[in-house]
């Protein structure tokens, strides 16, 4: 049991930082097109869509994990 709860509590410490990384990701890209508006429009878009992929791909695990 104890080595469960220690699986367990390293995924949830995986989760979590891969969680803050995902943050940090959407921060950046979010700062870049303020700064920067006009620079590479559609490379911008494609950024926050292959983003929006990676954190629905996140949430879906986090579901299945859970047995949502």
């Amino acid at each position: 049991m104890h080595n469960r709860a220690d699986k367990m509590h390293l995924l949830k410490l995986a989760y979590e930082g891969s969680f803050e990384i995902l943050k940090c990701i959407k921060d950046h890209l979010d700062e870049y097109e303020k700064k920067f508006p006009y620079d590479n429009a559609q490379r911008v878009v494609t950024l926050h869509q292959q983003y929006h992929e990676a954190l629905t791909a996140h949430c879906q695990a986090s579901l299945n994990f859970i047995g949502g």
